[in-house]
């Protein structure tokens, strides 16, 4: 579902409750966190301009992916019109040529975006005024490692 981002740090600190350990001490207030989230919504540039309202349904956006792929093909012309193909393909070359390059971006939570945001639901609070813990993300978004990756694939074909 879309998320509510609170306006300021008052409003916010009313549906934050307090971290506590295993022993029940406290370790994170719930102002310290009200603060903590209002800091990650202002270095973010789609939250920030969500304050005081909710999140649009596809409002966020991860980076551009962008990948290239490159084919060298050679024919060898045999008797009677028969041939050979030999072929490299190197499917994502921007990442041969530097790891920080084609990268392939998604976003894990979208069945969830108060997940995405760094909010977990605690059990105090009732569904129509519920309350949370905030944790900052990494990042709203996550690269997939392997898609990230280039690959080479070596071919060989028989023409008659």
């Amino acid at each position: 579902g879309l998320a509510y981002v609170f306006k300021d740090e008052a409003e916010a600190t009313k549906y934050f409750v307090d971290k506590k350990n295993a022993s029940g001490t406290v370790t994170e207030t719930a102002a310290q966190q009200a603060t903590n989230f209002i800091n990650f919504v202002n270095g973010d540039e789609y939250l920030s301009t969500r304050k005081g309202n909710f999140t649009e349904r596809n409002g966020g956006r991860i980076p551009w992916n962008t990948s290239m792929d490159v084919r060298i093909l050679h024919n060898v012309q045999l008797k009677n019109a028969h041939g050979i193909q030999i072929s490299l393909d190197i499917f994502n070359f921007t990442n041969l040529l530097n790891a920080d390059w084609g990268r392939v971006y998604f976003s894990p939570n979208t069945f969830n975006s108060t997940v995405g945001m760094g909010l977990s639901r605690v059990n105090s609070g009732t569904a129509a005024d519920p309350t949370y813990t905030f944790t900052k993300p990494t990042a709203s978004y996550s690269v997939d490692q392997l898609a990230s990756r280039w690959q080479m694939q070596l071919g060989l074909r028989y023409n008659f």
